[in-house]
């Protein structure tokens, strides 16, 4: 949407195709919508995932030739991909170029230094606050949290749904694992739109009277919390993101998709999840153990670590009204 200096606004809608069904498609939308303002361009948007896909597959060629980068991603605005680098010596820009041509853009920005994960073994012990980052473990496995929250009076802890697999099943910490009873495992919302089909959020019932709720973030801290959060939002292209997870910590990147379904080898397809990149080529935010983690920007939580591999994949909290209640309030302060 574009700003106008008119009171009303002007709707941008771009065209990769124009053919007779496309043309009769803007003449219809002109006669509801006159300030609509049609751009005709070069690429889909799936031509420049095309795009986006074949450039991150040469990573590790580029970076044999001294190339050091950051991302790659796609900009709607400018109809381009753009791959963001520390380091990428000319004569090897000029190459892709030559490849790709205008449908790919260089940002440069030599001053970018990977954040490093700590390491930190806190993240194991037991918390009698509960907070985001901080590691779990049942019978579905062992993973990390994401949040906590109530409704109508009962405490909760906000993780990934494939951890909470088993309704009704224990949940601990790891420190002194037989006596650090938390919960049970309350709700997997992974079937929420259809048979395996749904988003990768659960709940555990926490019913330690003595555990207490809040909205700190374990990040690098070894003894205490050291991060938090005081809202929820959503998930926007090359946004620059944080989680904090028990396997591999503190880690950094930016979203690279902000919308698609992933199937995953536990036969379910995840839906609406966000696609994070990794600052560093060749490397991903999170590993197994990483589920359930928190995914936030500045003081702003954003979702659970939900899928790992090639891709890191997050869950959105904003589906959490939709699965578990308008009444459900996350804690924020």
């Amino acid at each position: 949407m574009e700003n106008s200096q008119e009171t009303e606004p002007t709707f941008v809608i771009a065209l990769a195709k124009q053919d007779k069904n496309s043309d009769d498609f803007v003449a219809s939308l002109k006669e509801t919508m006159p300030k609509v303002k049609v751009v005709r361009v070069k690429n889909s948007y799936k031509d420049l995932e095309t795009i986006k896909e074949d450039i991150r597959l040469q990573w590790p060629v580029y970076e044999a030739q001294g190339a050091i980068i950051i991302s790659t991603g796609i900009s709607t605005s400018k109809n381009k991909v753009i791959l963001t680098a520390q380091k990428f010596p000319e004569n090897l820009k000029k190459l892709v170029q030559l490849k790709y041509g205008k449908d790919i853009e260089f940002e440069i920005d030599e001053k970018f230094v990977i954040p490093q994960p700590s390491g930190s073994a806190a993240r194991f012990k037991k918390w009698n606050t509960l907070g985001g980052g901080i590691g779990i473990s049942s019978s579905s496995g062992d993973c990390s949290t994401a949040a906590t929250g109530t409704k109508n009076g009962v405490r909760f802890i906000i993780t990934a749904g494939h951890c909470v697999k088993n309704n009704g099943g224990a949940v601990w910490q790891f420190e002194n694992l037989s006596e650090n009873f938390v919960g049970v495992q309350h709700f997997d919302a992974r079937n929420s739109h259809g048979d395996r089909y749904g988003i990768d959020l659960g709940l555990v019932r926490i019913t330690d009277t003595a555990r207490t709720l809040s909205n700190y973030v374990l990040k690098n801290g070894t003894s205490g919390y050291d991060a938090n959060f005081n809202s929820t939002g959503n998930f926007y292209e090359f946004q620059n993101i944080c989680k904090a997870g028990i396997t591999t910590d503190y880690t950094c990147g930016l979203v690279g998709s902000v919308s698609r379904d992933a199937k995953y080898t536990d036969g379910y397809t995840y839906k609406d999840v966000a696609q994070l990149d990794s600052f560093k080529s060749g490397e991903t935010l999170a590993k197994p153990g990483d589920s359930g983690g928190t995914v936030w920007s500045g003081e702003t939580l954003l979702g659970v670590i939900s899928g790992v591999g090639t891709f890191t994949y997050a869950a959105k909290i904003s589906y959490v009204p939709s699965l578990f209640g308008n009444d459900f309030q996350i804690k924020l302060n």
